[in-house]
């Protein structure tokens, strides 16, 4: 099949998706189609990667590419294959993959400390070639997997709390908020007045004070200023007297 050309190994390709759709339909051993094929694509994605890089005739490799994403896009929607799996399956076919270096560094120590089965295993899962295949190029393919998987995870639970918010009442939370503030800030204005009138009580007994409504310095606040009566004539005279002695009224 590598020796085949490009056009035909597509059109064999594309054979291969139809099959693969067809094994969701509702008939007796349909699925025995995908269960059979699964382990296979990734071979199937490491002979087409090799076409992808080597092309140089009339089928370009821009050609091939876009044909093959688009498979794959194909695949992501029917959700025969799990996401994971699928990503596999398009990092095996574009390995070359620009990512944080610390991701990078972070997901590979994880990956070294698991056991050639466990690999084995991993790679199983995550649509990755691994038997007649260099352990470097496993690792840096499961790798570009863990990183893109991880982002993909985030994003997801991005939009899940976007259309969470979307569906809530609008501005129903910043009103709840703005009300609990306003509540909070006339209780805390109630409690600073009761706080200064007790102050100033205390303030008035120390000073031997009363309240507000007794008399000042013991005084009743009816009696007469220095003794005189508030009815009293100033310097003698009567209140009702002219001024100057001239009568009012002419």
């Amino acid at each position: 099949a590598a020796e085949a050309p490009p056009l035909l190994i597509v059109a064999r390709f594309y054979a291969l998706s139809d099959v693969l759709h067809n094994s969701n339909a509702p008939v007796k051993n349909a699925s025995a189609y995908r269960t059979h094929l699964q382990p296979k694509l990734p071979e199937v994605f490491e002979m087409l990667s090799d076409m992808h890089r080597s092309s140089g005739g009339r089928f370009s490799a821009e050609q091939i590419k876009s044909r093959v994403l688009k498979v794959l896009e194909a695949w992501r929607s029917w959700m025969l294959l799990s996401p994971r799996f699928v990503l596999g399956l398009e990092t095996t076919f574009l390995p070359e993959r620009t990512l944080e270096e610390k991701e990078c560094d972070d997901a590979m120590e994880s990956l070294k400390q698991l056991s050639s089965g466990d690999l084995k295993s991993l790679c199983a899962q995550s649509g990755i070639a691994f038997e007649g295949q260099e352990k470097a190029n496993v690792l840096k393919k499961l790798v570009i997997v863990e990183v893109l998987s991880k982002r993909k995870e985030a994003e997801k639970l991005q939009h899940q709390i976007k259309n969470q918010r979307k569906e809530e009442p609008e501005g129903s939370d910043r009103k709840q908020r703005m009300d609990t503030s306003s509540l909070s800030k006339m209780v805390a204005e109630n409690l600073r007045d009761v706080q200064t009138h007790k102050k100033n009580k205390l303030e008035q007994k120390k000073d031997g004070g009363t309240d507000s409504d007794s008399d000042i310095d013991g005084e009743p606040m009816d009696s007469d200023v220095d003794g005189e009566p508030l009815s009293s004539d100033i310097d003698g005279e009567p209140l009702s007297s002219d001024i100057d002695g001239d009568p009012l009224n002419e």
